[in-house]
């Protein structure tokens, strides 16, 4: 199975042709959930991170939380 384009190592920020900038996380999931997003990707020609991206932008928009916006914690006084 092809993996993704590696970290393309801009560390501060700068991004050339418009690139944008992606941090590396790693999470653990179900065996099964894990092939089943093996499959779609491959059946779509996309890359797995490319699929699990936008099923958490959906995820968080289906929340009413903007995924192009830094989050806010709430403010709570004393």
């Amino acid at each position: 199975m092809k993996r993704g384009p590696k970290a393309n190592g801009h560390s501060n920020g700068s991004l050339e042709n418009g690139e944008k900038m992606l941090v590396k996380s790693t999470y653990l999931l179900d065996p099964i959930l894990k092939q089943n997003l093996a499959v779609v990707a491959l059946v779509k020609g996309k890359d797995q991170s490319d699929i699990v991206r936008e099923a958490l932008t959906q995820y968080l928009t289906s929340i009413n939380c903007d995924p192009t916006k830094p989050p806010k914690l709430p403010q709570y006084s004393d």
